[in-house]
């Protein structure tokens, strides 16, 4: 680790699904400056925020509407993945509102065996 930088960690909120609570996500947001985009690791806990942690909890902001797909194999191989998501987004209406999210269901140490679902949210155009 860098610097000053902590890992950062989130609860699950209310509505999410009981089997989304166990697994690592990625979340990507603009730097302060806008020059970067920042890339978050994150896994769930069951805890109050507080200064002796060791480390940072955010609640990531509920999505009001996404598109999802689930990708199969090594993220090595995720384009067609992105592509398809991407063409359904257009094909039906909506367009991107933002960063993407990643949910890792399935991260096995054969990387041709892992499943991510990929969260992206959207707007109707």
């Amino acid at each position: 680790m860098q610097g000053n930088r902590r890992p950062f960690l989130f609860r699950p909120g209310s509505a999410r699904t009981p089997h989304r609570r166990r697994h690592a996500s990625t979340y990507y947001e603009d730097s302060p400056d806008g020059e970067e985009v920042l890339f978050h690791a994150a896994l769930p806990v069951n805890a109050e925020p507080s200064e002796n942690h060791g480390f940072s909890m955010v609640d990531l902001p509920e999505i009001e509407k996404t598109a999802t797909l689930v990708h199969c194999g090594s993220k090595d191989n995720v384009m067609p993945t992105i592509q398809t998501l991407a063409r359904w987004i257009d094909a039906n209406g909506h367009r991107s509102a933002g960063y993407n999210r990643e949910l890792y269901i399935e991260c096995a140490e054969n990387r041709d065996a892992w499943v991510t679902e990929f969260q992206e949210p959207i707007a109707t155009s």
